[in-house]
């Protein structure tokens, strides 16, 4: 499932699988904020209001606010979110709290869990979960944002946050963990320089770290600051206090320590910070696996985190390598395990016990009712560790694997991932020394794997007169980059082998056929389909990869290699023709399928294919797509007998999502793959749509006339009449409408002759919009409603919400606003169910041009505005352009020149590289020419030329 969050311990921040989503504006933010601090209880469009503006909204509050959520719908659908966070309520919105999580809650969460923990007596866990609850936070509360309902909602968490300081810091003095609070209790007292609770426990930590005379200063400094900045006298408690350490009560006196017998600690570890304050802060789990791929870096996070510990637990630190995977060396038995911790636990070689379990028993006994932390490192499997543990509650045991150990029971996992860039960065900095320009794309190269990152700075490192672009070029060089990441006793390939060694020879195979898989990722579907194997069974095998960490996981269900065990798979896969040809016969069979159930009435335009899969329904068939997109493209570019069919199969999927690049890689493919005129005549619409969507006119036009002599020389009346279509709606852009006209007419005429009513209602759209464009609004009306009524009988969504918006365009050019309006509306909700990006900003376009000629200058710029943002991150030129003019319009009616021409003169920029006449409206106004036509035809205020009040 989808793991969205929500952040208001700090700066306001959301999250959708770890990865940062838009916010917006302010008022965006503010919104975001208020709905967070209440998830999953609605709050009223008013409360909404006063949260954005306090006491003083404008007139247009309201649907500013729903602007504003639509807005943030918008932006992280587009993102990738997979549901609507926002849910709309009968008098205002909530956020659905079974979808996130929300960081304040979370902190509740964690102090009733304290609560309960120290109710029970067991303050280990109370302080673990307050420690938890302090990790959350990353500043002050909502900071950056301001206004009167926030700021209240925000002192109050704050206030919770210093409470709970206080509280967790008074846990760890009562566990007596002195050394470990002491830093933390230092800047608390810093802090917070009066409150005596905190100074106490400053004392307390002190004393008990053998550090008497410290403590007793803190006492002084305290003193010194009641008397001279407030008149007053320390409290008999504290003074009392006091007392104790002058006369080294007993009752204060810190536990004693035993010997360390923690390997070393590398000097240079790096990052880790989140995964090290997991566990440091958390003692409720006696038992944590630490699992990750070869060369994570498992060992040196534990004895890294095991030193840190090590304070915690004074009665012993204990490690042992059960060699699980090490080159050369058999996996250690429990009993060898077992009798390296009883010599170091202090018992004689002469009083071990031969049999397995009575070692086992005795390892319990010695640790009966002491604090000892025990290291389990490289660990072949949970039955190997399982004799290992501890009985006694008061233990920790740490264990390092290269498997999850799933059934290990009571155990907490936790997976090591490679570094972020900036910690593997710094890894490579202090190995290799500082100076490399190319260091980053080195540690890209290395995939962040820390023993890939160890290995190449080492190398350059121990070779003065290289570069790092040297290393770079041989790791860049095709099979060389495993060969040069190996330096004495390291090598990742090895490390890699013995992971792979390991498997059964299923998993081996399967490893091996994942290979050859030319995109980056792999759903089960796909994984079953190169195995030519069940999905039942293929599903086993990969989760079993994921938990040799031989496979990652980057989203649900789908399976990715890290790029490095990727290299070392195909160097040891072997090619299988069939294998390979069952897999791309999925992704196209699948995606046939998948379109059949977005848009079945456009079946006419893929190749017939039979089916293999089945979506229930057109949200999973458009989530299947998107999942999939990458690896669609990747198969067009190996297999050049599936780019043809591909093409004609996704051109509709890529054009609605505004995946132009996309699109234009895979037509070219397909025009280059194609065998016969009819496929060449079929990529090429498709290049011939994309070009369009580029503002690519020129070229729109010749692939067009291409496609359109081929289909004509293939008499594929159906193929010429979709040619006609493209160019007319291509010269209707570029404003050659008798032209337009002309191919317009003979597209409708084809399809009226075939008895295609797809076609045909697509083609009545285009010609009430062409009419429209020429201002022959009634002419225009009946041809859009009787295409929307033929798109409602065949089931055509998209040409419904199309034909909605020719219907609305006619209605305002006749004067009719309100009507416009509805039927406006209407196509955009269709098209925002849809996923239709590109359309969504040609009809929020038109709605501002109509509430502009219905005097509603405000709603008309809202709109606009919205239109330029979905343009620009869809990358419409065009449309972009046409926004930047009508708000500019908009602004120079009001009054505002300096904005105006700021937004004239960006839409001229756009047009200039589209070579569109319509960059004459832009060109007269930056030039103080007389009032355009297009201003008076759009009935913007007349008083006003280019923002100055003309004589009336």
């Amino acid at each position: 499932m989808t793991d969205i969050q929500l952040l208001v311990l700090g700066p306001l921040e959301a999250r959708c699988d770890g990865t940062p989503l838009p916010l917006l504006g302010a008022r965006e933010q503010k919104v975001l904020a208020a709905l967070a601090l209440d998830a999953g209880r609605a709050l009223t469009l008013s409360h909404l209001v006063d949260v954005v503006w306090d006491d003083d909204p404008p007139a247009t509050a309201r649907l500013q606010v729903q602007n504003v959520v639509s807005r943030l719908r918008q932006v992280w659908t587009k993102a990738g979110l997979p549901h609507a966070v926002v849910i709309t309520e009968p008098r205002g919105y909530r956020l659905r709290a079974d979808l996130l999580t929300v960081d304040a809650g979370t902190f509740s969460a964690h102090l009733d869990e304290a609560e309960r923990a120290e109710n029970r007596g067991d303050l280990p866990a109370a302080a673990a979960s307050c420690r938890a609850a302090l990790a959350l936070w990353r500043g002050e509360a909502l900071a950056g944002l301001d206004g009167r309902l926030l700021g209240t909602a925000a002192a109050v968490w704050n206030q919770r946050r210093h409470n709970t300081l206080e509280r967790y810091l008074d846990l760890q003095t009562r566990l007596g963990r002195y050394a470990a609070v002491v830093p933390e209790l230092t800047a608390a007292v810093a802090e917070h320089p009066y409150r005596e609770r905190l100074a106490a426990l400053l004392m307390r930590a002190l004393y008990g770290s053998g550090r008497q005379a410290e403590a007793l200063s803190a006492f002084d400094a305290l003193r010194r600051r009641l008397a001279d900045e407030l008149g007053l006298d320390p409290g008999p408690e504290i003074t009392h206090l006091r007392h104790q350490i002058l006369n080294a009560d007993p009752a204060l006196r810190p536990p004693a320590t035993s010997r360390n017998y923690l390997p070393y600690d590398v000097g240079d570890f790096t990052g880790r910070t989140e995964e090290l304050e997991q566990l440091l802060t958390s003692t409720a789990n006696r038992t944590v696996a630490v699992d990750g791929m070869g060369g994570v870096g498992k060992t040196a996070f534990a004895v890294h985190a095991a030193h840190r510990l090590a304070p915690r637990f004074p009665d012993g630190q204990f490690f042992v390598d059960l060699h699980g995977f090490t080159p050369g060396r058999e996996p250690m038995t429990p009993a060898a395990a077992l009798n390296t911790l009883l010599r170091a636990a202090g018992v004689p070689p002469e009083h071990l016990p031969e049999d397995a379990d009575q070692r086992a028993g005795m390892w319990r006994a010695q640790l009966a009712g002491r604090s000892a932390l025990v290291v389990l490192d490289n660990a072949a499997d949970a039955a190997q560790v399982r004799p290992l543990l501890p009985g006694a509650p008061g233990c920790l045991v740490l264990i390092t694997s290269r498997r999850r150990l799933h059934s290990l029971d009571g155990a907490r996992h936790l997976s090591l991932d490679v570094l972020p860039d900036e910690e593997g960065l710094t890894l490579f900095t202090q190995v290799a020394g500082a100076g490399h320009e190319a260091a980053a794309e080195v540690v890209a190269l290395c995939g962040n794997l820390p023993l890939a990152i160890r290995i190449a700075a080492a190398r350059l490192r121990s070779r003065p007169q290289w570069t790092a672009g040297r290393l770079l070029t041989l790791l860049r060089a095709e099979h060389g980059r495993l060969a040069e990441l190996s330096i004495d006793d390291r090598n990742v390939a090895a490390s890699f082998a013995l992971s792979y060694r390991d498997l059964e020879p299923g998993l081996q195979r399967l490893f091996r056929l994942l290979g050859l898989h030319p995109g980056t990722d792999v759903d089960v579907h796909a994984a079953a389909a190169l195995a030519g194997a069940p999905v039942a069974r293929t599903s086993a095998l990969l989760d079993a990869l994921l938990d040799a960490h031989l496979l990652a996981q980057r989203a649900p269900d789908r399976y990715t290699f890290h790029d490095l065990l990727r290299a070392y798979a195909r160097s040891v896969a072997e090619p299988e023709d069939a294998a390979l040809t069952r897999l791309y016969d999925h992704y196209l069979y699948s995606a046939a399928a998948a379109m059949d159930v977005l848009v079945p009435h456009e079946k006419f335009r893929r190749p017939v294919l039979e089916a293999r899969r089945n979506f229930a329904d057109a949200g999973r068939a458009a989530g299947w797509l998107t999942a999939e997109r990458a690896n669609l493209l990747a198969v067009a570019a190996h297999a050049p007998a599936h780019a043809v069919p591909l093409s004609a199969i996704l051109w509709r999927f890529l054009d609605s999502g505004a995946h132009y690049a996309d699109g234009q890689a895979l037509h070219t493919h397909a025009l280059n793959a194609a065998t016969d005129a009819s496929g060449r005549a079929g990529a090429l619409r498709a290049l011939g749509i994309t070009a369009f969507r580029l503002g690519q006119y020129a070229q729109a036009l010749e692939t067009y006339e291409q496609a359109l002599r081929l289909h004509q020389q293939l008499t594929d009346r159906l193929g010429e009449a979709a040619a006609h279509g493209g160019l007319a709606m291509t010269l209707t852009t570029i404003e050659r409408h008798g032209q337009a006209l002309d191919h317009c007419r003979q597209a409708l005429a084809i399809y009226q002759d075939l008895g295609h009513r797809p076609g045909e209602g697509t083609q009545r759209s285009n010609l009430g919009a062409l009419l429209c464009r020429l201002g022959r609004h009634a002419e225009a009306l009946p041809h859009a409603e009787q295409a929307a009524a033929i798109a409602r009988q065949i089931g055509d969504r998209s040409g419904e919400s199309l034909s909605l918006g020719v219907i609305g365009v006619a209605h305002g050019g006749l004067g009719r606003h309100e009507t416009a309006l509805d039927h406006l509306q209407r196509a955009l909700v269709m098209l925002r169910e849809l996923g239709h990006l590109p359309d969504q900003a040609v009809t929020l376009i038109e709605i501002g041009i109509v509430h502009a000629r219905a005097g509603r200058p405000a709603e008309a710029l809202e709109h606009h505005r919205l239109a330029l943002t979905i343009a620009t991150d869809t990358g419409e030129s065009r449309e972009r352009a046409i926004a930047l003019d009508e708000i500019a319009h908009l602004l120079a009616g009001q009054g505002d020149t300096v904005g105006a021409r700021q937004h004239w003169r960006e839409a001229l920029e756009l047009y200039g590289g589209l070579d569109l006449p319509s960059a004459d409206h832009a060109r007269a106004h930056l030039a103080g020419e007389a009032l355009c036509p297009r201003c008076r035809l759009y009935n913007v205020d007349q008083t006003y030329i280019h923002g100055r009040r003309r004589s009336k």
